[in-house]
C-alpha cells in the first residue's frame, strides 16, 4: 500500500518563510497559537504545530514552527522557519508584515526556493530521534498526527536517499495529500476563514491554552472553555448510493461514538481500495460545495477527494447532530453534493480522543 512506508518531497506545495533577530519570540508570540517561548527556551531545533487567527479568531493559515537555530541559553538571536500551504503563504506574509512596527528587530524572508521540506511514512518515533543527530536536517515526528510520519526539513539540495534505505522507505510521491485526508486534516485555503475548533486543530496539537495573550486568543479560549462545538471536521469515505456498505460501519451503529466506526489509516485504505464508485463521479466536487442531507444542509466540503487516483475520501465539515448521535449508515448516509448523489460514511481518525456527545468536546475537558 503506498500509505505504508515511502519517503517524498512535499516543497512544490508549500512556503517556507523565515523569521530571525532578537524579537522574532516575542513577535511570534503574540500572533501564533503555540507557545513559542517555551519552545525558544530550549536551545536544540524544534517542530511545532500552530495556526494564525485573526481578530475575530477565524483561521488565516495553519502552520508548522521549525526552531532552526543550535542557539545557546544566552543568545536573544534566535531562528525560525515557518512550513505553510503555499497557496497561503503570501498572504501570511502579507499578515506578518502588518504587525510588523519599524523599530522590530525580527526579519521576514521567503526562503522557499533555498529549503525543502520531505515526509517519510511509516517511519517510528525512534526514526525521528536518528534523524535529530543528522546535522544537515531537521526531522521530526508530525506534531499532528503520527500517521504522517517524520516530516523532515533541509537544504533545497537535500536528496532522502542518500540518508534512508530506499527499499524500506521508497520514494511515494503523491502519499502525503492521501494521507492527510485519511487522517482528516484540512490545510490551506480549505481552513481559512474557519473556527479554529472546528477543523479539529485543538486536536492536533496546533493551540496552547496556556501561554497567553495571542491574536485571535479570546475567542478560541471561550469557545473551549465554555461553548458548545457543533460542527467537525470529519473524514469521510464516499461511494456509489447502491454500493455496499462496509461492515464497519454496519457494525458502529451500536458503539459508544454514536453510530461511526474509529478508524486507522491502514483499515480506511483498505476500504478506499475496495471501492467500486467511479473515479469521474468525483470531479465536480470542490471546496467549499455544500452537503445536503434531503433538502436540509449538513455540512461543507473542505477537502474534496482526489479523483485523480480513485481517492474517495473527502474531509467534510459536519454538524455533530448529524453525524455523532445515533448516525444510521443506511438510513442517514446519502448526501448530495454538487447535484450528485453519494454514500457519505464519516468516521473518527484512531487518532482522536474519545469525544464527548453532548459537548462536542474531548471527553475530559468536556465535562470540566
Amino acid at each position: 500500500m503506498m500509505w505504508a512506508r515511502g519517503h517524498e518531497a512535499i516543497t512544490s506545495s508549500r512556503s517556507l518563510i523565515s523569521l530571525s533577530g532578537p524579537a522574532s519570540v516575542k513577535f511570534l508570540q503574540n500572533l501564533l497559537s503555540c507557545d513559542v517561548a517555551k519552545l525558544a527556551a530550549d536551545p536544540s531545533p524544534s517542530l511545532a504545530s500552530g495556526v494564525f487567527l485573526s481578530t475575530k479568531g477565524r483561521v488565516i493559515a495553519p502552520a508548522f514552527l521549525w526552531k532552526t537555530a543550535h542557539n545557546d541559553k544566552e543568545s536573544n538571536d534566535k531562528a525560525f522557519v515557518l512550513d505553510v500551504s503555499r497557496s497561503l503563504g503570501s498572504e501570511l506574509i502579507t499578515h506578518l508584515n502588518s504587525y510588523k512596527l519599524k523599530r522590530t528587530k525580527v526579519d521576514i524572508e521567503d526562503i522557499t526556493s533555498r529549503m525543502s521540506v520531505h515526509s517519510i511514512y511509516g517511519a517510528t518515533v525512534e526514526a525521528a530521534e536518528e534523524a535529530k543527530k543528522i546535522p544537515s536536517i531537521i526531522g521530526f515526528m508530525d506534531p499532528r498526527c503520527k500517521a504522517l510520519g517524520v516530516r523532515v526539513l533541509g537544504q533545497s539540495s537535500l536528496k532522502l536517499t542518500d540518508m534512508i534505505k530506499e527499499d524500506v522507505f521508497p520514494a511515494s510521491n503523491g502519499t502525503y495529500e492521501v494521507l492527510r485526508r485519511i487522517c482528516g486534516l484540512p490545510d490551506g485555503l480549505e481552513t481559512t476563514n474557519k473556527l479554529p475548533l472546528e477543523l479539529n486543530l485543538e486536536l492536533q496539537n496546533s493551540i496552547d491554552f496556556d501561554k497567553g495573550c495571542y491574536l485571535g486568543q479570546e475567542l478560541t479560549a471561550r469557545s473551549f472553555h465554555t461553548g458548545i462545538l457543533r460542527k467537525r471536521a470529519f473524514p469521510c469515505l464516499l461511494l456509489g448510493v447502491g454500493d455496499e456498505i462496509p461492515s464497519a460501519w454496519l457494525d458502529a451503529r451500536t458503539k459508544k461514538e454514536g453510530g461511526v466506526p474509529r478508524l486507522p489509516p491502514p483499515i480506511v485504505g483498505t476500504f478506499m481500495a475496495m471501492s467500486e464508485e467511479s473515479e469521474s463521479n468525483f470531479d465536480s466536487i470542490e471546496t467549499g460545495m455544500d452537503v445536503l442531507l434531503g433538502n436540509k444542509k449538513a455540512g461543507k466540503v473542505l477537502t474534496p477527494p482526489l479523483a485523480e487516483g480513485g481517492v474517495n475520501v473527502a474531509v467534510l465539515q459536519l454538524r455533530m447532530e448529524n453525524v455523532m448521535k445515533n448516525f444510521d449508515c443506511e438510513k442517514d448516509g446519502v448526501v448530495s453534493i454538487g447535484g450528485k448523489e453519494f454514500r457519505c460514511l464519516p468516521y473518527v481518525p484512531n487518532w482522536w480522543p474519545p469525544i464527548d456527545l453532548e459537548t462536542g468536546k474531548p471527553e475530559e475537558q468536556g465535562r470540566e
